[in-house]
């Protein structure tokens, strides 16, 4: 399984050139260009902001132009008054209307006014959701990063451990050759070395699928291997305190705080039809008609018209109250939602933070645990070269020593992507 992921990916065309050192800002940067959920969120904040304009608003007036040219062709017969009956063939009758209308609403109950505020949070909210869709690539390519990083270190480590298998391999082959040792130690030996590399295949498998994802994330569709560099440093002075109060920060709370203010002006705006409504119009057009069969032969006029309406709703079946109450309970919701969302980051936050000071203190404890396991694997393997010590007991501290450094690995990458849950729940930038 291993080699076919391996053959695929050499075959694949190139994204992330072969062999190409991948940093997390490399990463990052490469998310934010390709990325579809952040140019989805851009879309829509840019159209967001197009339809923030007093015209959307209402404030500004509509003027209109017409105009009309119409030819008719006429045959027949036509009598005028005493005069003979005078034959009529393919004769033609032309008329050209042109007009021009201004209506301009002056007052709509001080729709327009909130309209505009409305337009603004809106765009306001979009571009929140921009920013957070943007946090949360950063917060999944990161993540993603040091689990990927994490499945590299778990592949050094078993390569590390094999060199250990391999050097026991040959001292066991060589006092079966010389008849100092047994054939069952060798084959022992054998054993273990062999499993060992099976450990070494199936991470290797771990690690090609953590990097597929992680390219996933940065929104590459094809790609060949690439190794990762990175420096794991740990922030180990946040405090909760610091995080709770970090929290107006996080942008997906900022779009439920936009939303309630958008419930709020909703409701403004159904208010404002209680209020009459005023509006001035203006209009001129010009007629000019050539009439080559009936009585008039042509006419031309002009004629300007102005004016104003007033209008003042005094009954709608209720209708009216009944948008203001559903808004009013639509503006509830929004605060219902914000209150929800902001409990479940704060809680959020708790959890994980014990996550994280746990991590700490398991890193320390296991930096102890890896001297320790380091020291006893040195002594049970000079034990075993001069055969004071039997393979079992040089393979349980081999055995032992991979378990801790292990641990040592899995407590400070879960600490990392603690502290970068944190961040990312806190709204504090994470680069």
């Amino acid at each position: 399984m291993m080699r076919f992921i391996k053959v695929l990916l050499l075959i694949l065309p190139l994204s992330v050139n072969a062999q190409e050192v991948l940093t997390l800002d490399r990463a990052i940067e490469l998310a934010l260009d390709n990325n579809y959920g952040i140019k989805i969120a851009r879309s829509n904040q840019e159209i967001a902001d197009n339809n923030y304009t007093l015209g959307n608003a209402g404030f500004l007036p509509q003027v209109t132009l017409n105009i009309n040219q119409n030819n008719t062709l006429v045959n027949g017969d036509q009598t005028r008054g005493t005069n003979p009956t005078e034959e009529v063939n393919n004769k033609t009758n032309r008329s050209l209307l042109a007009g021009g209308n201004l209506n301009w609403t002056l007052f709509d109950g001080t729709r327009m006014f909130v309209n505009y505020d409305l337009l603004e949070s809106q765009n306001l909210q979009s571009l929140s959701a921009l920013e957070f869709s943007i946090e949360t690539v950063i917060y999944n390519v990161s993540t993603n990063f040091f689990l990927a990083s994490l499945e590299k270190e778990r592949l050094t480590l078993l390569k590390s451990n094999l060199g250990l298998s391999d050097d026991r391999l040959k001292i066991a082959k060589d006092k079966y050759e010389l008849g100092k040792g047994s054939k069952l130690e060798f084959l022992q030996a054998q054993v273990d070395y062999n499993t060992d590399q099976s450990n070494i295949l199936n991470q290797e498998q771990l690690l090609a699928i953590q990097k597929l994802e992680l390219l996933r994330q940065i929104g590459i569709r094809d790609s060949s291997d690439f190794s990762l560099s990175y420096i794991l440093e740990l922030n180990t002075d946040i405090t909760l305190d610091y995080l709770l109060n970090s929290i107006t920060n996080n942008k997906d709370l900022d779009v439920f705080e936009r939303a309630k203010e958008i419930a709020e002006l909703q409701e403004q705006v159904s208010r404002s039809d209680r209020l009459p409504t005023l509006s001035v119009f203006a209009g001129y057009n010009y007629s000019d008609r050539q009439n080559a069969v009936g009585f008039s032969f042509e006419s031309t006029t002009t004629d300007l018209s102005y004016g104003f309406n007033a209008n003042f709703t005094l009954f709608n079946g209720f209708n009216i109250d009944r948008i203001i109450q559903n808004n009013k309970i639509n503006k509830d919701i929004a605060d219902y939602a914000y209150q929800q969302r902001l409990l479940d980051i704060e809680t959020s936050i708790k959890q994980q933070y014990l996550s994280y000071l746990n991590s700490i203190e398991l890193l320390k404890l296991e930096e102890q645990n890896v001297l320790v396991a380091k020291e006893n694997n040195d002594i049970a393997k000079e034990r075993y070269d001069i055969g004071l010590s039997n393979p079992v007991e040089y393979r349980e501290s081999q055995v032992n020593l991979i378990a801790a450094e292990s641990r040592k690995q899995n407590a400070q990458f879960a600490a990392k992507i603690a502290e970068i849950e944190l961040k990312y729940l806190a709204g504090i930038s994470i680069r």
